[in-house]
């Protein structure tokens, strides 16, 4: 593995090719010898199969990958060995002081288990599923108000397992994965961590929390690991919702679960592409949809513009071109440029509530246009009033176009091929030039769209039920 260290990913000509070479680097990684021998030792030491071992190594490796650097984390140079063993030592100090004793502890049974709660709006999401389900409980990563049945997770405290085969494992793995990595020539206690942290969690979390059913909806924090425990703990079926579209080189790479609950038809693609691994694959809708717009009062007060741009902000995202930045600043000084061709039309920026409507260089982009900017939460309620529709990269996007809005994803140069490669999927939803964009804008405006003669459920199926869906085929499988 030693080769992570001087790994640089090189995009010579798209982002596809770029990521199936990422992906394949990855894969020969988690097939060293040094590493397979620790691979091999800890699927005895922890009774789990080495392939779910595998999966989850190559997630690690994914999330440790830096786009903006074209490299691997540091972490994994030989030299950081003398860091990683400390906080090797110190973790089993922690959950050692923070262990939670099984003594008279009653079993919590729940027929749906809702993992992986950040915030309180996600738990609020799964909330309507309580009327198809006995009962919901929650493992939140935060405070939840009473009505959500939860406990919290933070910080490895109150795990429980045995302390004479803990003190073991950390020992031998202390001279084993010293020894490999000496061997490998490259640092191989975080990722070796990593594992264990993993299986004492959900070994902890499904000794005391029993269920037929587990879902969660961040595709970054799925595990393999998690998913073989909790079925080994007698759970039947574990469920991931599609919240976000999967990025190449981006969140949802290394993704799995028995189910997928997809947006639309087509929407699992990039998934796949990335190494994510699904048993069954559900298209249903988007929930997120389902809670913040079919469930909410409907804002009769929001105008109708022309045209709304729905702003995402990626000050945090790459895909490690030099062309990136300069493109996504470019799509907003199309915006200003249409403003100022079309003067009698409304142009409308909406900018989510994280900073970017502050952000100085797209502030310069738009400079000179007749553009009105708004800071609001509510995008179904603005995009769907609006006559046209358009985006660098967003889900809702395709939630909109999945009940009949057309949204248009501006494209400079087309190379924003992370978000929206050049397939038949998002080819005709995109247009990479101006005077395409702004031909487009107005046979949208004048109910002209090409999007029109998609199929709209590729993209997302209508979403005022999609718990019930969720509900139907998860119980139908069993």
């Amino acid at each position: 593995m030693h080769k992570i260290n001087s790994f640089i990913l090189e995009i010579d000509s798209s982002i596809e090719e770029a990521n199936t070479k990422l992906i394949n680097f990855i894969e020969d990684c988690v097939n060293e010898k040094e590493f397979k021998n620790i691979l091999q030792w800890l699927s005895l030491a922890l009774n789990l199969p080495i392939e779910d071992l595998k999966h989850d190594s190559k997630h690690f490796l994914f999330l440790n990958y830096q786009n903006k650097k074209r490299r691997f984390n540091n972490k994994f140079n030989l030299i950081t060995i003398f860091i990683s063993i400390p906080k090797f030592i110190l973790f089993f100090i922690w959950i050692l002081i923070f262990r939670k004793f099984k003594k008279n502890k009653k079993k919590i049974e729940t027929e749906l288990l809702i993992d992986d709660i950040n915030t309180e709006e996600a738990a609020e999401r799964f909330y309507s599923l309580k009327d198809n389900f006995n009962r919901i409980f929650y493992i939140s990563t935060c405070e939840l108000k009473q009505k959500y049945e939860h406990i919290n997770f933070i910080k490895y405290k109150n795990l429980s397992f045995k302390i004479s085969k803990t003190l073991i494992l950390f020992l031998e793995g202390l001279i084993k994965i010293f020894l490999a990595s000496i061997k490998s020539g490259a640092n191989l206690f975080d990722i070796s961590l990593h594992l264990i942290k993993l299986s004492l969690k959900y070994e902890s979390f499904f000794s005391l929390i029993s269920s037929d059913y587990l879902i969660q909806e961040r595709q970054y924090y799925t595990s393999a690991i998690k998913r073989y425990i909790y079925h080994n703990h007698g759970g039947k079926i574990l469920a991931l919702v599609q919240k976000n579209l999967p990025q190449l080189l981006g969140p949802g790479t290394f993704a799995t679960a028995d189910f997928f609950f997809t947006l639309g038809k087509k929407t699992d693609i990039q998934a796949i592409k990335s190494g994510g691994k699904f048993k069954k694959i559900f298209p249903v809708g988007s929930l997120f949809m389902e809670t913040a717009y079919f469930k909410q009062r409907k804002n009769s007060d929001i105008p109708v513009f022309d045209l709304l741009n729905i702003a995402s902000n990626v000050t945090n995202f790459t895909d490690g071109t030099d062309s990136f930045y300069k493109n996504w600043y470019e799509h907003f000084r199309w915006l200003a440029k249409f403003s100022m061709d079309f003067p009698n039309l409304s142009v409308v920026i909406k900018f989510k509530k994280d900073g970017l409507i502050s952000d100085r260089f797209m502030l310069d982009a738009i400079k000179g246009g007749k553009i009105k900017l708004i800071e609001s939460w509510r995008s179904y309620d603005y995009a769907l009033k609006a006559k046209a529709v358009c985006a660098w990269s967003t889900t809702t996007g395709f939630e909109i176009i999945g009940h009949g809005q057309p949204c248009l994803f501006m494209d400079p140069d087309g190379k924003n091929t992370s978000f929206l490669p050049n397939d038949e999927i998002h080819r005709p939803l995109k247009v990479t030039s101006y005077n395409e964009f702004a031909e487009c804008v107005l046979d949208t405006i004048n109910g002209k769209s090409r999007q029109l003669k998609l199929d709209k459920e590729d993209y997302c199926l209508n979403s005022e039920k999609v718990s019930e869906k969720i509900s139907f085929y998860l119980k139908k499988q069993i």
